[in-house]
């Protein structure tokens, strides 16, 4: 049909006539007219085989004969080669195959042509219309020059009588199947005796691996009895295995819903290191946190009543208890002095510089070390009682002594849970970065926060975890508060977590709960999935935090490094007031009656009316002061970073 291009030619298209050699082509669907023709013919559209169609049609371009001429090379590519030479499930790669690759030399894929054939449908295959043949006819002509003995002008089917005088293209010689040999080798299965072909790797009854079992021609066949034995062996196998796992999880099951867990060692003694009334013998003063001190008078006078100097910054807090204060140093010394003078009764000296703030009971000081150590000293002499020796690194965190064990937390990212009075490890719960805060504990509970943005409780009777709280980010350097059924955390990024202290893990839920939230964030699932289980309630404070919160019945208290202090309802966390110093960075609160007592960084003592949020009144005491304000008997200490201790009244 002259001058219509056919716009979708391939094998299925074509038809060959054997009685005459006619040759018929189909399926003008995709079928286009040249501007020749009549206007009152008209076209159609379809979608042509992407395999055979020129990329210009991909690209929406107008076709015309030489699209078909690519088609065409397409179509004796494949019977040249039995395969075609862009070929893909998918549209798109076709079309890029097509624009950006060139078709596997022809050659190659028939080694009976010559390699003359290479370019001739390089240049029919051109991704670039202007350099293909023009006509059919120029593209048959060139293979005919490469393959003289082929007369493309003629049918191969014109003798239908004489097959074998046909003249045959050559690389198109049919192979002749070679008859079925039925006494080919077999192997044999030594397992289960099923004869299988040569070329297997699986015995087609017992799906044994041939190559395994050594099986060879000719091999002989295990009698039924060995194939029984054998068999009940790998069933006895099986089953042991299967009810190995069956058990181990159903006991993982039931330990995790019925809370079942083994009793722990008791410790050797009930060492406690509790704050009296006038005492603060502990990071916090108390097991819960920076709460309010009770019996406690906010008015300071100002005056000093004792300095003492060190050689280097102080970045710990001074432990009261009886009449010492306990003192740990950069310049690497844990020092007992007198509460009425400041002078020094006794001084240890340590391998490396010491974080860590002292633990003081009746008769022992614990504290951490940057040697990887945890280090109990006797509290009258100063001698060493024991040192413990952690897995890893600087163990910055501060200790906690209650009922006989020492909980702290090390740069391994592990909490330590030692005995007292030997330093023996009791129980140890590994996280997933440094512990360089203080834990926080209620009755038996015990709320850890670590580097990497967890937050877990635990039964300081098992060491078991009970509770586990995947924050809002990474980075916390604040320790956990406890007031009444409440932990209160902060996170670097500013965000401030309440916890219900409580709660207990349900199996699978914290993965359960991060899939919902995922989906949520892809858009697959409609409704936020809300706070996690066990969460109160979250709140932004839009500044960095890196000190801890105090806390009463009624108001959290939240210093930030702009220089902030917030009080926020700690039932809902709403803002219920703002104590502004900026650009001044803070340190931690202290809570007295009905003043919060805070420093900054320029070394100003602010003390704040807890109610209001107004300040009560000021004072310079240091250069650079953010230690927490520590009042025991009537005193105010005060370490600052140019390594003085000032006590005053």
């Amino acid at each position: 049909a002259t001058g219509i291009h056919h716009g979708d030619l391939k094998l299925s298209n074509i038809f060959v006539n054997p009685e005459n050699g006619s040759i018929k082509v189909s399926d003008f669907g995709m079928g286009a007219l040249s501007k020749a023709l009549p206007d009152n013919l008209r076209d159609s559209s379809n979608t042509p085989l992407p395999a055979y169609t020129a990329p210009e049609l991909s690209d929406g371009v107008n076709f015309d004969a030489v699209s078909d001429v690519y088609s065409i090379g397409i179509v004796a590519y494949r019977m040249f080669t039995g395969q075609t030479p862009f070929h893909s499930t998918d549209r798109n790669a076709i079309r890029n195959r097509q624009t950006n690759s060139a078709a596997t030399p022809i050659s190659q894929l028939n080694k009976n042509l010559p390699k003359e054939m290479d370019a001739i449908f390089n240049k029919v295959l051109s991704p670039h219309p202007t350099i293909r043949y023009q006509t059919a006819s120029d593209f048959l002509d060139e293979i005919k020059v490469v393959l003289p003995n082929y007369n493309m002008g003629e049918t191969s089917f014109s003798n239908t009588e004489n097959p074998e005088s046909q003249e045959r293209i050559p690389g198109l010689e049919v192979e002749e199947t070679p008859p079925i040999e039925e006494d080919l080798p077999k192997i044999i299965c030594t397992v289960c005796g099923q004869e299988n072909d040569k070329s297997r790797g699986w015995c087609l009854r017992c799906r044994s691996v041939l190559s395994r079992v050594g099986v060879l021609e000719g091999s002989n066949v295990a009698s039924p009895q060995q194939r029984q034995a054998q068999k009940e062996l790998s069933n006895k196998i099986r089953r042991t295995f299967l009810g190995a796992v069956f058990l181990c999880v159903l006991t993982f099951t039931t330990v995790q819903f019925l809370d079942i867990t083994l009793p722990l060692e008791p410790p050797s003694s009930n060492i406690t290191s509790t704050s009296e009334q006038g005492e603060w013998t502990m990071v916090h003063r108390i097991f819960e946190g920076l709460n309010p001190i009770p019996s406690e008078n906010a008015s300071i006078t100002g005056n000093v009543k004792w300095t003492f100097e060190t050689t280097t910054q102080i970045v710990s807090t001074p432990a009261v208890k009886g009449n010492r204060v306990y003192l740990t140093t950069h310049d690497r010394r844990v020092i007992a002095l007198d509460k009425q003078t400041g002078e020094s009764i006794w001084e240890y000296k340590t391998a490396a510089p010491i974080d860590s703030s002292p633990a003081v009971t009746d008769d022992m000081v614990f504290f951490g070390a940057r040697s990887k150590r945890v280090i109990a000293l006797n509290a009258l002499t100063g001698e060493l009682i024991w040192e413990f020796v952690t897995d890893g690194n600087p163990t910055s965190g501060s200790p906690l002594v209650k009922d006989g064990v020492v909980y702290i937390g090390s740069g391994i990212g592990k909490l330590y849970a030692l005995d007292a009075l030997t330093g023996k490890m009791m129980w140890e719960y590994v996280t997933r970065d440094w512990v360089t805060n203080t834990p926080a504990i209620s009755d038996n509970l015990l709320v850890l926060a670590s580097m990497d943005g967890r937050v877990t409780i635990h039964d300081t009777n098992t060491g078991k975890r009970r509770f586990s709280f995947r924050g809002l980010g990474p980075l916390i350097f604040g320790s956990p508060t406890i007031n009444g059924d409440s932990a209160y955390v902060t996170y670097r990024n500013g965000y401030v977590v309440s916890v219900n202290l409580h709660e207990e893990e349900i199996l699978f839920y914290s993965r359960y709960y991060r899939l919902r939230l995922q989906l949520w964030l892809w858009g697959i699932w409609n409704d936020h999935p809300g706070l996690p289980k066990g969460v109160n309630w979250v709140r932004p404070m839009g500044s960095t935090i890196h000190e801890t919160t105090a806390a009463d019945s009624e108001k959290l208290y939240v210093p930030t490094e702009s220089g902030l202090l917030h009080a926020l309802d700690t039932q809902t966390g709403k803002r219920l007031w703002v104590y502004d110093v900026r650009p001044l960075q803070l340190s931690s609160p202290t809570i007295i009656e009905s003043t919060v007592l805070i420093t900054d960084e320029k070394g100003y003592l602010h003390s704040v009316n807890k109610e209001t949020g107004e300040q009560q009144w000021r004072m310079r005491v240091a250069q650079n002061m953010t230690s927490t304000p520590v009042m025991a008997d009537g005193v105010l200490y005060l370490a600052s970073k140019d390594g003085t201790l000032y006590a005053i009244e």
